[in-house]
């Protein structure tokens, strides 16, 4: 139902972000937002490498010619453990679904899943 977008640099700090509705139209939502970055960017910028996720993954990898997908959940987790390294649980509270991951070890041992898509979870 949302489609967001960020920028980091080499270092891991936030340069960009965009967050709205997808209006239903992830693949749109995102070519605006690559749009508004693009416009924002000095001309020598170089961005290396593009992953997205999520439920339009696939669209928007596609569409866009993305570098990477990423499981939702593995980048849940990749991002918690950037912020808090050794992280052992997360907690996603999405606007369909709510997930819990439970961590061993710099992996995923355990997913739970919510049993009834509850759609405004969120």
């Amino acid at each position: 139902t949302t489609t967001k977008v960020a920028l980091i640099d080499d270092k891991g700090e936030l340069l960009y972000s965009f967050y709205s509705s997808n209006r239903g139209s992830p693949l749109q939502t995102a070519i605006y937002a690559l749009h508004e970055l693009y416009g924002l960017l000095p001309p020598s910028t170089r961005i290396c490498n593009s992953v997205v996720t999520g439920y339009g993954e696939a669209l928007v990898k596609a569409g866009l010619k993305v570098d990477l997908g990423e499981i939702e959940t593995v980048a849940h987790f990749k991002g918690a453990d950037f912020f808090y390294p050794g992280v052992d649980f997360v907690l996603d509270i999405g606007g369909q679904d709510m997930k819990s991951l439970r961590i061993k070890d710099g992996v995923i041992e355990n997913v739970m899943l919510n049993e009834a898509c509850s759609s405004g979870c969120g």
